[in-house]
Protein backbone atom coordinates (compact mmCIF):
# COMPACT_ATOMS: atom_id res chain seq x y z
CA UNK A 1 0.00 0.00 0.00
CA UNK A 2 0.80 3.41 -1.03
CA UNK A 3 1.95 5.40 2.09
CA UNK A 4 -0.43 8.12 1.14
CA UNK A 5 -3.17 5.80 1.27
CA UNK A 6 -1.88 4.53 4.35
CA UNK A 7 -2.11 7.72 5.88
CA UNK A 8 -5.86 8.55 4.70
CA UNK A 9 -7.02 5.40 6.11
CA UNK A 10 -4.88 6.75 8.99
CA UNK A 11 -6.72 9.95 9.09
CA UNK A 12 -10.21 8.30 8.60
CA UNK A 13 -9.64 6.30 11.57
CA UNK A 14 -8.96 8.95 13.59
CA UNK A 15 -11.94 11.25 12.55
CA UNK A 16 -13.92 8.06 13.23
CA UNK A 17 -12.58 7.69 16.78
CA UNK A 18 -13.01 11.27 17.79
CA UNK A 19 -15.94 11.70 16.00
CA UNK A 20 -17.23 8.91 18.59
CA UNK A 21 -15.54 10.85 21.60
CA UNK A 22 -17.82 13.49 20.46
CA UNK A 23 -20.98 11.60 20.19
CA UNK A 24 -20.24 10.47 24.03
CA UNK A 25 -19.75 14.03 25.10
CA UNK A 26 -22.93 14.85 23.86
CA UNK A 27 -24.43 12.17 25.83
CA UNK A 28 -24.15 14.20 29.07
CA UNK A 29 -26.70 17.48 27.12
CA UNK A 30 -30.39 16.78 28.31
CA UNK A 31 -32.81 15.10 26.33
CA UNK A 32 -34.88 16.80 23.96
CA UNK A 33 -37.95 18.58 26.44
CA UNK A 34 -41.38 17.43 26.20
CA UNK A 35 -43.75 18.96 23.76
CA UNK A 36 -44.68 22.33 24.82
CA UNK A 37 -42.29 22.84 27.31
CA UNK A 38 -38.64 25.08 26.63
CA UNK A 39 -35.13 23.75 25.59
CA UNK A 40 -33.59 22.31 28.59
CA UNK A 41 -30.33 23.17 30.08
CA UNK A 42 -27.97 20.72 31.99
CA UNK A 43 -28.52 20.92 35.37
CA UNK A 44 -26.13 22.56 37.50
CA UNK A 45 -24.07 21.24 40.82
CA UNK A 46 -26.05 23.79 42.87
CA UNK A 47 -30.38 24.10 42.74
CA UNK A 48 -33.32 25.25 44.33
CA UNK A 49 -36.35 23.55 44.84
CA UNK A 50 -39.79 24.22 46.48
CA UNK A 51 -42.22 21.82 47.53
CA UNK A 52 -45.25 20.42 49.68
CA UNK A 53 -45.55 18.39 52.26
CA UNK A 54 -49.39 17.63 51.27
CA UNK A 55 -50.90 19.64 54.25
CA UNK A 56 -50.20 23.29 53.67
CA UNK A 57 -46.61 22.92 54.63
CA UNK A 58 -44.08 24.21 52.00
CA UNK A 59 -40.33 23.74 52.20
CA UNK A 60 -37.63 25.29 50.22
CA UNK A 61 -34.31 23.52 50.23
CA UNK A 62 -30.88 23.83 48.30
CA UNK A 63 -28.48 21.49 46.99
CA UNK A 64 -24.89 21.99 46.76
CA UNK A 65 -23.14 19.07 44.90
CA UNK A 66 -19.79 21.24 44.98
CA UNK A 67 -19.96 21.34 48.96
CA UNK A 68 -21.96 18.44 49.64
CA UNK A 69 -24.29 20.60 51.30
CA UNK A 70 -27.87 21.69 51.57
CA UNK A 71 -30.03 24.41 53.70
CA UNK A 72 -33.79 24.20 54.07
CA UNK A 73 -36.92 26.22 55.31
CA UNK A 74 -39.65 25.26 56.59
CA UNK A 75 -41.35 28.33 55.14
CA UNK A 76 -45.22 27.77 56.51
CA UNK A 77 -43.02 27.76 59.86
CA UNK A 78 -40.25 30.31 59.93
CA UNK A 79 -39.64 30.05 63.23
CA UNK A 80 -37.79 27.04 63.47
CA UNK A 81 -35.42 29.22 61.47
CA UNK A 82 -32.59 27.71 58.71
CA UNK A 83 -31.03 24.26 58.58
CA UNK A 84 -27.79 23.51 57.41
CA UNK A 85 -26.25 20.48 56.74
CA UNK A 86 -23.91 18.08 54.85
CA UNK A 87 -24.97 15.23 53.07
CA UNK A 88 -23.54 11.93 51.93
CA UNK A 89 -24.97 10.04 48.74
CA UNK A 90 -25.90 6.37 49.45
CA UNK A 91 -24.30 4.02 46.92
CA UNK A 92 -25.85 2.10 44.89
CA UNK A 93 -29.75 3.38 45.88
CA UNK A 94 -28.65 7.27 45.13
CA UNK A 95 -30.23 8.37 48.43
CA UNK A 96 -29.25 11.59 50.22
CA UNK A 97 -28.14 11.03 53.72
CA UNK A 98 -29.02 14.47 55.21
CA UNK A 99 -26.86 15.53 58.72
CA UNK A 100 -27.73 19.05 60.22
CA UNK A 101 -24.69 20.77 61.52
CA UNK A 102 -26.13 24.17 62.60
CA UNK A 103 -27.63 21.88 66.08
CA UNK A 104 -25.76 21.21 69.00
CA UNK A 105 -23.91 18.43 69.13
CA UNK A 106 -23.95 18.66 65.47
CA UNK A 107 -24.63 16.56 62.57
CA UNK A 108 -27.28 14.90 63.62
CA UNK A 109 -29.37 12.78 61.45
CA UNK A 110 -32.30 15.42 59.57
CA UNK A 111 -33.42 12.96 57.23
CA UNK A 112 -33.30 11.73 53.62
CA UNK A 113 -33.93 12.79 49.95
CA UNK A 114 -33.78 11.39 46.14
CA UNK A 115 -33.00 13.98 43.66
CA UNK A 116 -32.85 14.04 39.63
CA UNK A 117 -30.92 17.01 39.80
CA UNK A 118 -32.07 20.10 38.58
CA UNK A 119 -35.52 18.68 37.99
CA UNK A 120 -37.60 17.20 40.86
CA UNK A 121 -36.67 15.94 44.65
CA UNK A 122 -38.38 13.94 47.29
CA UNK A 123 -38.00 14.88 50.58
CA UNK A 124 -38.54 13.32 54.02
CA UNK A 125 -36.99 16.37 56.13
CA UNK A 126 -37.05 14.83 59.31
CA UNK A 127 -37.04 11.18 60.90
CA UNK A 128 -39.47 8.14 59.44
CA UNK A 129 -42.68 9.48 61.25
CA UNK A 130 -42.05 12.66 58.97
CA UNK A 131 -44.31 13.48 56.52
CA UNK A 132 -43.31 13.09 52.60
CA UNK A 133 -42.43 16.00 50.78
CA UNK A 134 -42.20 16.42 47.06
CA UNK A 135 -40.30 19.47 45.73
CA UNK A 136 -39.54 21.10 42.14
CA UNK A 137 -37.18 23.65 41.16
CA UNK A 138 -39.75 26.11 40.06
CA UNK A 139 -39.34 28.64 37.25
CA UNK A 140 -41.62 30.77 35.27
CA UNK A 141 -41.59 28.47 32.51
CA UNK A 142 -42.86 29.51 28.65
CA UNK A 143 -45.06 26.92 27.31
CA UNK A 144 -45.51 26.77 23.67
CA UNK A 145 -49.87 26.27 23.38
CA UNK A 146 -51.22 23.63 26.04
CA UNK A 147 -49.89 20.94 28.27
CA UNK A 148 -51.23 18.65 30.37
CA UNK A 149 -50.10 17.48 33.55
CA UNK A 150 -51.22 14.52 35.39
CA UNK A 151 -51.56 13.88 39.07
CA UNK A 152 -51.97 12.19 42.74
CA UNK A 153 -53.39 13.45 45.46
CA UNK A 154 -50.35 13.90 48.55
CA UNK A 155 -52.58 13.04 51.22
CA UNK A 156 -52.43 13.75 54.87
CA UNK A 157 -54.28 11.81 57.65
CA UNK A 158 -57.49 12.98 57.33
CA UNK A 159 -57.93 11.79 53.50
CA UNK A 160 -61.17 9.63 52.92
CA UNK A 161 -61.12 7.08 49.83
CA UNK A 162 -64.82 7.29 49.57
CA UNK A 163 -65.25 10.84 49.31
CA UNK A 164 -61.86 12.54 48.66
CA UNK A 165 -59.53 12.49 45.33
CA UNK A 166 -56.93 10.25 44.77
CA UNK A 167 -55.93 11.67 41.12
CA UNK A 168 -56.57 14.51 38.53
CA UNK A 169 -55.28 15.81 35.26
CA UNK A 170 -54.97 19.75 34.60
CA UNK A 171 -53.90 21.76 31.47
CA UNK A 172 -52.29 24.95 31.28
CA UNK A 173 -51.30 27.73 29.46
CA UNK A 174 -49.18 30.74 29.91
CA UNK A 175 -48.55 34.72 28.66
CA UNK A 176 -46.03 35.74 30.28
CA UNK A 177 -46.08 35.66 33.78
CA UNK A 178 -49.89 34.50 33.91
CA UNK A 179 -50.77 30.80 33.68
CA UNK A 180 -54.09 29.65 32.79
CA UNK A 181 -55.57 26.54 34.09
CA UNK A 182 -58.20 24.68 31.93
CA UNK A 183 -59.80 20.90 32.04
CA UNK A 184 -59.07 20.12 35.94
CA UNK A 185 -60.15 16.84 36.61
CA UNK A 186 -60.34 15.14 39.02
CA UNK A 187 -61.31 11.68 40.72
CA UNK A 188 -61.69 9.10 43.49
CA UNK A 189 -59.97 5.95 43.93
CA UNK A 190 -62.62 3.54 42.06
CA UNK A 191 -64.95 6.07 40.85
CA UNK A 192 -67.04 5.93 37.73
CA UNK A 193 -65.37 9.18 36.04
CA UNK A 194 -63.51 12.54 37.33
CA UNK A 195 -65.50 15.65 38.17
CA UNK A 196 -64.07 18.56 36.13
CA UNK A 197 -63.91 21.79 37.62
CA UNK A 198 -62.16 25.21 37.03
CA UNK A 199 -59.31 27.09 38.66
CA UNK A 200 -58.67 31.00 38.19
CA UNK A 201 -55.16 32.26 36.48
CA UNK A 202 -52.10 32.33 38.20
CA UNK A 203 -49.51 34.67 38.57
CA UNK A 204 -45.62 32.84 38.69
CA UNK A 205 -43.44 34.76 41.36
CA UNK A 206 -40.56 34.62 43.24
CA UNK A 207 -41.23 32.63 46.72
CA UNK A 208 -38.23 31.39 48.76
CA UNK A 209 -35.56 30.58 45.89
CA UNK A 210 -37.54 29.04 43.51
CA UNK A 211 -40.46 30.62 41.17
CA UNK A 212 -43.87 29.03 41.84
CA UNK A 213 -47.66 30.63 40.79
CA UNK A 214 -49.90 31.79 43.08
CA UNK A 215 -53.40 31.11 42.42
CA UNK A 216 -56.57 32.99 44.19
CA UNK A 217 -58.94 30.34 45.00
CA UNK A 218 -60.45 29.97 48.35
CA UNK A 219 -57.76 28.41 50.22
CA UNK A 220 -55.36 29.71 47.87
CA UNK A 221 -53.11 27.31 45.90
CA UNK A 222 -49.70 26.89 44.37
CA UNK A 223 -48.25 25.32 41.92
CA UNK A 224 -44.71 24.99 40.87
CA UNK A 225 -43.78 22.81 37.14
CA UNK A 226 -40.02 21.88 36.95
CA UNK A 227 -38.21 22.38 33.66
CA UNK A 228 -38.57 18.84 32.75
CA UNK A 229 -42.13 18.55 33.98
CA UNK A 230 -42.24 17.28 37.30
CA UNK A 231 -45.93 19.21 38.86
CA UNK A 232 -46.92 19.71 42.55
CA UNK A 233 -49.60 21.69 43.81
CA UNK A 234 -50.30 22.71 47.47
CA UNK A 235 -53.82 23.58 48.71
CA UNK A 236 -55.04 22.38 45.00
CA UNK A 237 -58.91 23.24 45.36
CA UNK A 238 -60.96 20.30 44.63
CA UNK A 239 -64.22 20.28 42.48
CA UNK A 240 -65.24 17.36 44.31
CA UNK A 241 -65.72 18.98 47.47
CA UNK A 242 -65.18 22.49 48.84
CA UNK A 243 -63.66 21.04 51.94
CA UNK A 244 -61.06 18.66 50.50
CA UNK A 245 -57.67 21.07 49.76
CA UNK A 246 -54.67 18.57 49.44
CA UNK A 247 -50.93 18.61 48.17
CA UNK A 248 -50.55 16.76 44.19
CA UNK A 249 -47.47 15.83 43.10
CA UNK A 250 -47.47 14.13 39.14
CA UNK A 251 -45.91 15.14 36.23
CA UNK A 252 -46.56 16.33 32.58
CA UNK A 253 -48.68 13.75 30.18
CA UNK A 254 -46.52 11.39 27.95
CA UNK A 255 -47.38 12.59 24.41
CA UNK A 256 -48.31 9.20 23.40
CA UNK A 257 -48.58 5.33 24.68
CA UNK A 258 -46.24 4.07 26.76
CA UNK A 259 -44.24 0.66 26.84
CA UNK A 260 -45.59 -0.68 30.09
CA UNK A 261 -43.02 -3.72 29.98
CA UNK A 262 -40.84 -1.04 29.76
CA UNK A 263 -41.78 1.07 32.66
CA UNK A 264 -41.80 -2.10 34.69
CA UNK A 265 -38.17 -3.44 34.01
CA UNK A 266 -36.77 -0.60 35.56
CA UNK A 267 -34.59 -0.31 38.79
CA UNK A 268 -36.61 2.68 40.82
CA UNK A 269 -36.24 3.85 44.62
CA UNK A 270 -38.43 6.14 46.03
CA UNK A 271 -40.68 6.42 49.29
CA UNK A 272 -43.86 4.98 50.68
CA UNK A 273 -45.70 7.23 52.67
CA UNK A 274 -48.62 6.35 54.67
CA UNK A 275 -49.51 9.53 56.67
CA UNK A 276 -52.43 7.66 58.75
CA UNK A 277 -49.98 5.09 60.30
CA UNK A 278 -49.00 4.80 64.15
CA UNK A 279 -45.77 2.99 64.77
CA UNK A 280 -46.87 0.57 66.77
CA UNK A 281 -44.45 -2.32 67.07
CA UNK A 282 -47.04 -4.50 69.39
CA UNK A 283 -48.94 -4.69 65.87
CA UNK A 284 -47.17 -3.70 63.35
CA UNK A 285 -44.31 -5.85 60.89
CA UNK A 286 -41.35 -4.19 59.45
CA UNK A 287 -44.00 -2.65 56.87
CA UNK A 288 -45.56 -0.37 58.60
CA UNK A 289 -42.88 0.62 61.63
CA UNK A 290 -43.32 4.15 60.59
CA UNK A 291 -45.62 7.15 58.10
CA UNK A 292 -42.17 7.37 55.22
CA UNK A 293 -40.23 4.62 54.76
CA UNK A 294 -37.61 4.02 51.55
CA UNK A 295 -38.02 2.06 48.87
CA UNK A 296 -37.16 -0.01 45.84
CA UNK A 297 -38.84 -1.42 43.04
CA UNK A 298 -36.81 -3.35 40.73
CA UNK A 299 -38.14 -7.07 40.41
CA UNK A 300 -35.37 -8.25 41.84
CA UNK A 301 -37.00 -10.60 44.42
CA UNK A 302 -40.50 -11.61 44.49
CA UNK A 303 -42.95 -11.84 47.57
CA UNK A 304 -43.28 -15.75 48.40
CA UNK A 305 -45.08 -17.34 46.47
CA UNK A 306 -46.14 -14.51 43.97
CA UNK A 307 -45.73 -14.72 40.16
CA UNK A 308 -45.04 -11.51 39.00
CA UNK A 309 -47.47 -10.35 35.90
CA UNK A 310 -46.38 -9.41 32.88
CA UNK A 311 -46.78 -5.54 34.10
CA UNK A 312 -45.58 -5.66 37.53
CA UNK A 313 -42.90 -5.08 39.68
CA UNK A 314 -41.53 -5.94 42.67
CA UNK A 315 -40.01 -4.34 45.77
CA UNK A 316 -40.23 -3.12 49.02
CA UNK A 317 -39.32 -1.31 52.42
CA UNK A 318 -36.10 -0.31 53.66
CA UNK A 319 -36.58 -1.37 57.15
CA UNK A 320 -35.66 1.13 59.71
CA UNK A 321 -33.65 3.01 56.90
CA UNK A 322 -30.91 0.48 56.28
CA UNK A 323 -30.34 -0.43 52.55
CA UNK A 324 -29.15 -3.78 53.04
CA UNK A 325 -32.23 -4.63 54.28
CA UNK A 326 -34.74 -5.01 52.11
CA UNK A 327 -38.32 -6.30 53.05
CA UNK A 328 -39.02 -7.85 49.54
CA UNK A 329 -42.73 -7.84 50.49
CA UNK A 330 -44.83 -5.69 48.16
CA UNK A 331 -46.44 -5.82 44.27
CA UNK A 332 -46.70 -3.22 42.18
CA UNK A 333 -49.29 -4.43 39.23
CA UNK A 334 -49.72 -1.66 36.93
CA UNK A 335 -52.37 -3.55 34.58
CA UNK A 336 -53.39 -1.70 31.63
CA UNK A 337 -52.41 2.03 30.27
CA UNK A 338 -55.83 4.15 29.81
CA UNK A 339 -56.54 3.92 26.13
CA UNK A 340 -57.33 7.83 25.86
CA UNK A 341 -54.67 9.20 28.63
CA UNK A 342 -50.93 8.13 28.28
CA UNK A 343 -49.54 7.37 31.38
CA UNK A 344 -52.58 6.61 33.56
CA UNK A 345 -53.08 3.64 35.25
CA UNK A 346 -56.54 3.32 36.97
CA UNK A 347 -56.98 -0.16 37.54
CA UNK A 348 -53.82 -0.53 39.24
CA UNK A 349 -52.72 -3.03 42.41
CA UNK A 350 -50.34 -3.14 45.48
CA UNK A 351 -49.69 -6.33 46.96
CA UNK A 352 -48.63 -5.85 50.67
CA UNK A 353 -48.42 -7.55 54.09
CA UNK A 354 -51.55 -8.85 55.89
CA UNK A 355 -49.51 -10.25 58.77
CA UNK A 356 -52.55 -10.80 61.11
CA UNK A 357 -55.15 -11.18 58.31
CA UNK A 358 -57.33 -8.56 58.64
CA UNK A 359 -57.71 -8.19 54.46
CA UNK A 360 -57.17 -11.81 53.31
CA UNK A 361 -56.08 -15.16 55.44
CA UNK A 362 -53.48 -15.71 53.11
CA UNK A 363 -51.56 -12.55 54.64
CA UNK A 364 -51.17 -10.93 51.89
CA UNK A 365 -53.47 -7.83 50.54
CA UNK A 366 -54.15 -6.77 47.03
CA UNK A 367 -55.30 -2.74 47.35
CA UNK A 368 -56.87 -0.96 44.32
CA UNK A 369 -54.87 2.32 43.23
CA UNK A 370 -54.33 4.46 40.50
CA UNK A 371 -50.88 5.49 39.01
CA UNK A 372 -49.71 8.31 36.93
CA UNK A 373 -46.43 7.57 34.68
CA UNK A 374 -44.37 9.77 32.62
CA UNK A 375 -40.41 9.62 30.85
CA UNK A 376 -39.14 13.18 31.22
CA UNK A 377 -35.65 12.90 29.86
CA UNK A 378 -36.49 8.90 28.88
CA UNK A 379 -36.37 8.36 32.37
CA UNK A 380 -39.49 6.66 34.22
CA UNK A 381 -41.34 8.09 37.18
CA UNK A 382 -44.45 6.45 39.27
CA UNK A 383 -46.73 8.24 41.03
CA UNK A 384 -49.26 5.69 43.11
CA UNK A 385 -51.93 6.10 45.34
CA UNK A 386 -54.42 3.62 47.27
CA UNK A 387 -56.27 3.08 50.16
CA UNK A 388 -54.60 0.70 53.04
CA UNK A 389 -57.42 -1.38 54.63
CA UNK A 390 -54.73 -3.70 56.49
CA UNK A 391 -53.69 -0.38 58.45
CA UNK A 392 -56.19 2.39 57.56
CA UNK A 393 -54.52 4.71 55.44
CA UNK A 394 -53.88 6.07 52.38
CA UNK A 395 -50.63 4.57 50.84
CA UNK A 396 -48.40 6.59 48.59
CA UNK A 397 -45.61 5.27 46.61
CA UNK A 398 -43.17 7.93 44.36
CA UNK A 399 -40.31 6.37 42.52
CA UNK A 400 -37.50 7.52 39.94
CA UNK A 401 -35.98 5.10 37.97
CA UNK A 402 -32.46 5.05 38.37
Amino acid sequence: MRESSRLRLWFAFLLLVFGQLGCGSSASKPAPAAAGLPALTPAGESNSYWGTQGSSDTWDILINHNANTFTAADLSNPASGTIAGFFSIQNPTGFLDLAQSNVSPPFEQFGYGLEIPGRALLLRPGDNLTPLAALVPGSCLTINGTVSFQFITLPDATWAATSDPAYGSLEVATSGNTWNFSHLAQARLASSGPTTGTLPAGTCGAQANSSVVGISSSPPATIAVGPSGFFVAEQLVSPQSSAAHFGAVGVIQPAGTLNTNSVVEGNYYGFLYEPAVVASPSTCTSFCLAPTQLVQFANTTCPSGTTTPPTGICGGTFQNDAVNALSNDMLVNLGSEDPTEPGLYKTASVQIPDPLGVCSPTLTCTLPAVAVAGNPEGNFSLFLIAQDTVNNSPLVICLFQQ
